[in-house]
């Protein structure tokens, strides 16, 4: 090649100028698109490649060796003939062709593949730039001289037979040559594209028009996020923000934009009778071309593993190598109505609600009948049984038992499941106040799915609870990076400003949460300590009546008994102490309203019942402000040691 010949720009220039055509269809490599008669067809990136190849070197054995190294390279982890196989299908599917009578592409069993239709190489223009080439039978490229490439039509000015030959082999070499370069051009493209290293999953649409299957367009989603989210190395946006586009006409670059990440996934949900069609594709967030597309066809009585199939599918597609990959190819179950039922309750779960939350556990429970070693049924019952102890659905002292067999279940089923890790280390610091193990299980969840953002606000909690603020608050941003559009993100970074004693940044945090926003406990509690009494009882009461919460009353009435309007407090006090006598109310809270106005007999005692109940509040009871007057009372030293002493009612 000349001096000053830029090899990267000649590339370029073939590969912008090139089209191929062969039959009715024209494949175009620099835009990687197919076309029959002028008309776009849908071909996923794979098969495409695929096609390139054999575009390549028509007429030769193209090996399955060969396609691996372009494909799948060293160090990716994948069934290779599996996923060769379906390239090569959704390619035939594509053409019109067929394996045993291939028009198009040849099976050369155990070795390869061979593309055996003529082919011609045009210019955008439409005319044809070289010589046309045909494949013979044997498929060996024969160059045809056009009568303009051959001069005057002078007899005396033809060539000799052996001279035709020639230039006709001749000929022959440049298409090929051509073709190689605008090919390779086209690799090197795929290659050196820069790497997607973030992705966000939207909610798959529910075209089904049945409104009850949300659950199933949202639950297959959700799962590809939880898949995805334990590839080390990728960014993957929370279920919370990227639920947040509904809208199947918004722009993807847009929403790639607004989320700050490199790819979107994005779906559709179809029924047809007893099947279930999922269209999937994952687009570049930037330019918005289709990486890849899939669509999966499935009963509805076959449906488990579809997540597993999909996020194998993008990682792939996203040349993600290493262990990961075996890890979210996974199925955690083959029955299929399990799967569902699963899906069924994580649905229930969003609310937070105790109602929810007992429907739930239903699901859970039934989808573990159903398969004993669904793992993730199991660790689903943990979390119902840990939310309704935390809002007051059933009394702390039974579910903690449940809690814990339940999440001794998931983990000796799957010891590398990142949610139990994560419930797991809530129970381990409370109630069984086992704060170095409890640790150890924050960071294992957060090892095996490090865009989990329970995990990390599992974590952050903890941190708070230990009064390590610092990095408790370093530890809630980065749930704030995972999760930047869901109100409880910013929620619960201004939790911790506020046990830190910092309650103007925990408002100004608040703030910040995409609105219109549901009721937030912090930003009552805060208003309170900045001693604006009228906002703290305000906020607090419509979050009472939003979430039907006993906990919530009851800080409104120690936010009245801090006013000193303490007749209002009484009333709320003798209110839910009579609720106490049928159903669950937090002693810790009873308490609370007693330190409020000032009766600490009362307190003490509401402490002690709260100690043996196993009050999940109790966790904060060293960073409490409602008990700051308090706690250099010798009391608080015996509430210590009978939280240690209860400790051992509940097995680890």
């Amino acid at each position: 090649m000349n001096a000053g010949v830029n090899f990267r720009e000649v590339i370029e220039e073939k590969q912008n100028s090139r089209l191929i055509r062969f039959g009715s269809f024209e494949a175009d490599l620099h835009t990687r698109e197919l076309r029959k008669h002028g008309l776009k067809l849908k071909l996923q990136e794979q098969p495409f490649q695929v096609l390139a190849m054999l575009l390549e070197r028509p007429g030769e054995l193209v090996t399955r060796e060969e396609i691996r190294a372009i494909l799948w390279p060293q160090g990716t982890f994948i069934d290779f003939d599996h996923s060769l196989n379906a390239s090569v299908r959704r390619l035939r599917e594509a053409l019109d062709d067929n394996a045993d009578t291939p028009r198009f592409v040849e099976t050369l069993p155990r070795r390869g593949y061979r593309f055996v239709a003529p082919v011609e190489g045009i210019s955008r223009e439409g005319g044809v730039r070289s010589e046309e080439g045909s494949v013979s039978k044997a498929g060996v490229l024969v160059g045809e001289a056009t009568q303009s490439d051959a001069g005057p039509s002078d007899d005396a000015a033809l060539p000799s037979v052996a001279g035709r030959g020639a230039l006709s082999k001749t000929s022959a070499l440049v298409v090929v040559v051509i073709f190689a370069l605008a090919i390779a051009a086209w690799i090197f493209s795929m290659n050196s594209r820069q790497a997607v290293n973030s992705i966000a999953v939207l909610p798959f649409t529910n075209a089904t028009g049945d409104a009850d299957l949300l659950y199933l367009s949202d639950g297959i989603a959700e799962s590809v996020i939880n898949n995805l989210s334990q590839v080390p190395g990728l960014k993957v946006m929370s279920r919370n923000s990227a639920f947040r586009y509904r809208q199947p006409s918004l722009k993807p670059n847009r929403v790639a934009n607004e989320l700050g990440v490199g790819a979107l996934l994005m779906g559709a949900m179809q029924q047809h009778g007893d099947e279930v069609r999922v269209s999937v594709e994952l687009v570049d967030g930037k330019d918005e071309h289709q990486i890849w597309g899939e669509e999966y066809t499935r009963r509805l009585s076959d449906l488990s593993g579809i997540q597993a199939d999909i996020a194998q599918q993008v990682s792939q597609s996203l040349r993600i190598a290493g262990a990961a990959q075996t890890r979210i190819a996974r199925h955690d179950t083959e029955n299929s109505e399990a799967y569902r039922l699963y899906l069924r309750g994580m649905f229930a779960l969003e609310t937070r609600k105790n109602s929810d939350a007992q429907t739930a556990l239903r699901y859970f429970e039934q989808a573990a009948h159903l398969d004993r070693n669904y793992a993730l049924a199991y660790s689903g019952m943990a979390n119902s049984y840990a939310l309704l102890a935390f809002y007051g659905g059933m009394a702390p002292h039974q579910a903690y038992p449940l809690q814990a067999a339940a999440l001794h279940q998931a983990l000796t089923l799957d010891p590398d499941l990142p949610d139990a890790h994560a419930q797991r280390g809530r129970f381990l610091e409370f109630p069984k106040m086992q704060p170095q193990a409890a640790e150890a299980e924050f960071r294992r969840a957060i090892q095996l799915s490090p865009n989990s953002e329970n995990a990390h606000l599992s974590y952050s909690f903890f941190l708070m609870d230990q009064g390590r603020f610092a990095e408790a608050i370093a530890e809630a941003k980065q749930v704030l990076q995972l999760d930047p559009l869901w109100v409880g993100s910013h929620g619960s970074l201004a939790n911790i400003y506020h046990y830190a004693g910092r309650d103007e940044e925990a408002l100004t945090t608040a703030a910040k949460a995409l609105q219109p926003a549901p009721p937030m406990w912090i930003v009552g509690v805060a208003y309170e300590a900045k001693k604006d009494f009228p906002r703290a009882i305000a906020h607090l009461q419509e979050v009472a009546q939003a979430y039907q919460v006993s906990f919530a009353e009851a800080d409104v009435a120690h936010a009245y008994a801090a006013s000193g309007n303490t007749e209002q407090a009484k009333l709320i006090l003798h209110r839910l102490l009579n609720v106490s006598t049928k159903s669950y109310v937090s002693p810790y809270k009873i308490a609370a309203i007693y330190a409020g106005l000032g009766d600490q007999e009362q307190m003490f005692r509401w402490l002690r019942a709260a100690c043996d109940e196993g009050d999940p509040w109790l966790a904060r009871l060293n960073i409490d402000p409602d008990f700051s007057l308090y706690r250099s009372r010798p009391e608080m030293k015996e509430i210590q040691q009978l939280l240690l002493e209860g400790a051992k009612r509940f097995p680890d």
